[in-house]
Formats: C-alpha cells, structure tokens, sequence
C-alpha cells in the first residue's frame, strides 16, 4: 500500500512538472520569443483616412549632398536575410558613421526586419520613401526599444520611410471586436466598460519603447513614418534641445500604452505639424523620479491632429519634477469611425509631489472626445517623498470647441483632513464652446463624491457628478468666460457646480 501511495506522489509530482513547463514554455514563447499566437488585425483597429501627404514632405527622401552616406547593405543587411542579421549590419553602419564625424545611415531598397538598432552622436538615420525598418517579431532581439540612441548628440531620424513596430505580434488579443456605432443610452460605467473590453493589452516580455531618445542633446526627427507600435512609440527622455515635426504616427487604435509622444523629464522641445493616430495618450507630459531628473520647462506644441482613445494632450500622470513653461497651440482632437471616443481632449494632473505651474492652451478644436477638460491634483504620492505638497496653478485655455461630447469636464484638488485642501489655482477658462451627443442618458448622483486621493487620475473616476458643463471641488480663483455648454435635451443638471471653490 505504501509502494502505491509512493508511486501515485511520483507520478502527481511528474504531472505537475509537466504541467509547470508546458505553462513556462507557453508563457516564454508567448514572451521573449514572441511567438505565440497572433491574433489578427480587425477592421476598426487603424484608421483609414491618414493624411501622409499633408506631413510629409514632397522632398523628404532627398538625401543631403554634403555627408557621407553609409548604406546599410553595404555592411551585409538584406531584405531577405533574419532580423538578426540585420541588426548587426544596420549596427555596424551607424557605429562607422559616427566613429568617422557622422554622415547618413542609409535604409533604401525596401522592408529590412531588425532587432534593436542603436543611434548614435551625428548619425542621421534615413529611411528613404518606399523602404522600412520593420520590427522582429522575436522578443529576444530587442533590449528596451527598437530604435534607441543614448547620450547622443545631434541624432536624427528622417528620409520619408516607415518605420514598423508590428504591434500585434507582442499584444493579447481584445476581449470583444470593436464597436462602430454610439450606445443608444449614454452611461459613463458603460463608456468605460465599453473602452477597456476593447483593448489589446501586451504580451509579458513586451517592450517599453519604440523609438527611445535617452539623455540626448539636440535631438531632430522629422519627414518619417511611425505605425503598429508595440509600446510608447516615439519617447525622449531627460533630453535637451528635441524637434519632432512633419510626422505621422499612425498605430492600432486598441493597443494598450502606445502613447503617440511621450516627453519624459525633458526641456527646450517643440513638437509640430504631426498627425498621430493611437489608442493611448497622443502627445503626454511626464516628469518621474530619476536620478538625473531635471525640471521641464519651454515646452512648445503646436499644429497637430490627434486621433486617440485615451487623452488627446496629457500632463502626467508621473509627476514628481516639475512642469512649467508650457504652451499649446492649434491642435485638433478627433474620434472617427469608432466607439467609445477618447477619455479626455486636455488632462493637466499633478499626483506625485509636481508643481506644474504657467501652461497655456489656445485654439483646441475636439470632436467625439468623451470630456473636453480633466484638471486634477491629487496625492498618489507615488515616491513616498512628496506628499500633499502638489501644485496646480496658472493654467489659461482659451478658444475651446468641442462637438459629440459625452461628460462634463473637471477641475479637482484634493482634500487633506476635513478642514484643509489642496487648491488647484488661478484657472482661466476663455471661450469655450461644448455641444453634447444626443442621447438619452443615465446619470447617478451620489450624495457625496469621494476624493480619490491616491488613486490614478482619470474623469470616469469619479462617476456621474451634479453639473452637466463643469464641476469643479477644491480650486481657487476659477475664472470662466464665455463658458458655453449645450446639454443633451434629457439633461437634469445644472450647468455649473462648485464645492470649496474659493
């Protein structure tokens, strides 16, 4: 009996090892090798209307005649040779180029699939029009990013090409197919419900970046093509000196974290005439704790169109440096072919400890964006360092539109104790012009609205609240002008609601 018992252990103790390495081969081959199931593009997942003419330019795969020219094939990369391969040769060419003063790294001759390709001081890396740099779907041919240059100087990413990051190779499949058509009640538990089901969240082992720029000085990207990121697709970080123009970012609109740009502890950038379309914010500010953190300040974004599931303009969340100094001209943020829109046109947060202090927006058209304007300073205080010492303050936006709008917008700091708060302050709103779906709609009034301390930042939050226009809890010296909102014609509330504002 005891020989049984003894065989029937070895034999439970084998099942299970072979249960424990079918689980780890799955998990490993759906991770790092990145050869998993791939779970296929579905109609509603890009949008189809991108406008490449108007942001890239007629002349943008003329190469320079003054510098040297270092073309990729000439080190061993092929259209048919593996990612590997190609990643040594398109290596080995910038490492060239840069060793000799720097010159163009030339990609020309059509779809070259690579792991990581490192950038690197003086190197213009010129994808030409008609070729690409294609993403491995190998998880195990990238570190981080597809295409990184860290502590350069004078990077530059052009030519008219595409760059492809192959999102749907490192993300899961979405719980439902997409939805087309408005709900007929709108319900903002449903909206987000409706949202979330919708994603493609990554696959363990995905990468962090795209295209990275780390600790880089004067950094130029422009005339090129970025699609089907796998992650943040185009980041600088604790970067000085940084132009992104003349771009289109055109990626799944259900991939989870494909932020469009991501200006991470970084100063001195302008960001112009860009296209993005993206499920993630489209162009998001962020200042988290590093050890070589700085203060962002001159941040310059103007003429841009941003299609985006999430926010269309984003200050945070990660907050624990300040942000000031900001301005933000002539974008236009849209939804199209697609539902629900997107959470929010402008999200200004400060959650870790940040002042974000002296942000100026002007002239932001949006259409199918769920709320026109999310402001919130809360105390997630993810650092442990900071805490109730947040700032929101001196933020002007004017000339605001925004059609086929579903929630109210936000303003909300937040309370220390039951006597004291932190006030978001000197808030000027100018010209503003809001028209809502029409829908029948469900609202729920509670008769208090928690404060959410620590939790992530987003207007769904903190579900239905009593004004249909703007709420605004905890903010000092709040200035409407011309605030204009048409409600649905079911509305019940009122247009305005304030609590401790003063």
């Amino acid at each position: 009996m005891k020989k049984k018992k003894k065989i029937i252990i070895v034999c439970l103790i084998s099942f299970f090892a072979v249960l424990s390495g079918v689980g780890f081969g799955v998990l490993y081959v759906n991770g790092y090798n990145g050869l998993g199931a791939v779970y296929a593009i579905q109609p509603g997942d890009f949008y189809d209307k991108v406008p490449y003419d108007d942001y890239i330019g007629t002349a943008a795969d003329v190469i320079p005649d003054n510098l040297r020219i270092y073309d990729i094939t000439n080190y061993g990369a092929a259209i048919a040779a593996d990612a590997a391969q190609n990643a040594k040769a398109i290596n080995a060419a910038i490492e060239s180029c840069s060793d000799n003063g720097g010159g163009i790294v030339l990609v020309n001759g059509g779809a070259y699939s690579s792991g990581t390709v490192y950038l690197k001081s003086n190197v213009t890396l010129f994808v030409k029009t008609g070729s690409a740099l294609v993403a491995s779907h190998s998880f195990a041919d990238f570190k981080n990013a597809f295409i990184k240059a860290e502590n350069a100087d004078n990077a530059v990413i052009t030519g008219g090409g595409k760059i492809s990051g192959e999102g749907e190779y490192f993300l899961k499949a979405p719980k439902e197919t997409h939805r087309f058509e408005p709900i007929a009640v709108s319900d903002i538990r449903t909206l987000n419900s409706e949202y979330r089901a919708r994603l493609r969240f990554g696959k363990w082992g995905r990468l962090s970046n795209m295209v990275l720029f780390d600790n880089c000085q004067n950094v130029y990207v422009h005339d090129i093509i970025i699609e089907n990121s796998m992650a943040w697709t185009l980041t600088a970080r604790q970067c000085g000196g940084v132009l992104f123009e003349n771009l289109v970012i055109n990626n799944n609109r259900h991939a989870a974290n494909t932020d469009g740009i991501d200006i991470v502890g970084s100063d001195g950038v302008v960001v112009r005439h860009t296209f993005i379309s993206t499920a993630d914010d489209g162009i998001v500010l962020k200042n988290p704790k590093a050890d070589d953190m700085r203060e962002m300040k001159n941040i310059r974004i103007y003429d841009c169109k941003i299609m985006t599931c999430t926010n269309a303009f984003k200050i945070g969340s990660e907050t624990y440096g300040d942000i000031s100094d900001v301005i933000v001209e002539d974008i236009e943020a849209f939804t199209d072919g697609i539902f629900p829109g997107s959470v929010a046109g402008i999200s200004i947060e400060s959650m870790d400890g940040a002042r974000v202090t002296d942000i100026t927006i002007r002239n932001f058209s949006m259409s199918g964006v769920t709320c026109p304007l999310f402001i919130r300073l809360g105390n997630r205080n993810r650092y442990g360092k900071k805490s109730y010492k947040g700032e929101i303050s001196g933020i002007t936006i004017e000339n605001v539109t925004a059609r086929e709008a579903e929630l109210p917008s936000i303003i909300s700091g937040v309370a220390k104790n039951k006597n004291t708060a932190l006030y978001v302050k000197n808030v000027t709103l100018t010209n503003f012009d809001i028209e809502y779906r029409e829908s029948p709609e469900n609202v729920i009034l509670r008769s208090k609205i928690p404060e959410y301390k620590k939790a992530y930042p987003e207007n769904w939050r903190f579900g239905d609240v009593p004004a249909y226009g703007l709420w605004a809890r905890h903010a000092e010296d709040l200035t409407l002008n011309s605030f204009n909102v048409t409600p649905r014609s079911a509305n019940t509330r009122k247009c305005t609601v304030f609590d401790d504002v003063i």
